[in-house]
């Protein structure tokens, strides 16, 4: 059945825009530096993570849902200028846990704590990975608004479902620290 009313523009110019995030996650992501500076107190950096984690999926949490009132809302036609603060207030998350993983990786983990660097960066990469799943999927329902309506049950009503859990990975990395003796308890 043939959509009855035409994606309106602005939403292919925010398609190309979150696609531009996506990239930007990618490349980072997928390319990581030499690590050239002297080796991180892990203790530290598992506590940064663990405390910036939270405010930054808080906050891209937030730009999604202005997303859909501002954006994505039958009969709204927002300017250029208000698609392009629409993307910035996404981006400044999604830019924050990059340059958090960029620096993760810059400075090695002591040798002997080397395999926990993964781990911390775990639970960096698991919202980035939401976070793309997410913009990834709006930009399906965008592009080809008529194949998402019909593996939607027909409904053109769609409900993004964001699953930042992870405690899987916070479990992982809590024993890890427990084996080497670094969590709280033997501070």
């Amino acid at each position: 059945m043939p959509i009855e009313t035409p994606t309106p523009a602005h939403y292919y110019m925010l398609s190309d825009k979150l696609n531009v995030l996506c990239i930007e996650r990618k490349c980072i992501l997928e390319h990581r530096k030499d690590q050239i500076d002297p080796p991180w107190d892990v203790k530290r950096v598992v506590i940064d993570v663990l405390l910036s984690v939270g405010p930054q999926i808080a906050a891209f949490e937030s730009a999604a849902a202005q997303l859909g009132n501002e954006m994505l809302t039958p009969g709204v036609n927002p300017s250029q200028e208000d698609i392009l603060r629409a993307v910035d207030r996404l981006h400044k998350p999604v830019s924050e846990l990059l340059t958090m993983h960029f620096k993760l990786w810059r400075q090695p983990f002591p040798p002997k704590l080397r395999e926990g660097q993964a781990l911390v960066s775990a639970l960096i990469e698991k919202p980035l990975n939401v976070i793309v799943d997410t913009l990834t999927n709006i930009r399906r329902i965008i592009n080809d608004p008529e194949k998402a309506i019909h593996e939607n049950s027909g409904s053109d009503l769609f409900r993004l479902k964001m699953n930042f859990n992870a405690d899987r990975e916070v479990m992982t990395l809590m024993g890890w620290l427990r084996m080497y003796g670094l969590d709280g308890n033997h501070v």
